[in-house]
């Protein structure tokens, strides 16, 4: 891809290419559903397949503030417990 070239709006794996990936890239994951993850990358939103963040993802961190769970749960409902067990199943086994 050239480099002023505008990424794919899926990133998936290609079985008929390289896939080698130099170096790495941080992006944040704004959601997930079935289908992947929603991750925003310079300021716009893609999807990661799970077969794309299975291969290329290799660490993850849940940031929460102390404003959270002052109440014992997150905005969502989650506790703390919760969001790390969260974390915990995103771990390949």
């Amino acid at each position: 891809m050239p480099p002023d070239a505008e990424p794919l709006a899926v990133w998936d794996v290609d079985p008929t290419a390289d896939n080698t990936i130099v170096g790495g890239h941080a992006v944040v994951l704004a959601g997930y559903d079935a289908n992947g993850a929603r991750v925003i990358s310079w300021g716009k939103y893609y999807t990661m397949t799970w077969a794309f963040f299975a291969k290329f993802v290799d660490e993850a961190y849940a940031i929460t503030d102390p404003e959270w769970t002052k109440v014992k749960t997150t905005p969502g409902g989650l506790t703390v417990e919760e969001l790390e067990q969260a974390m915990k199943s995103l771990k390949a086994n």
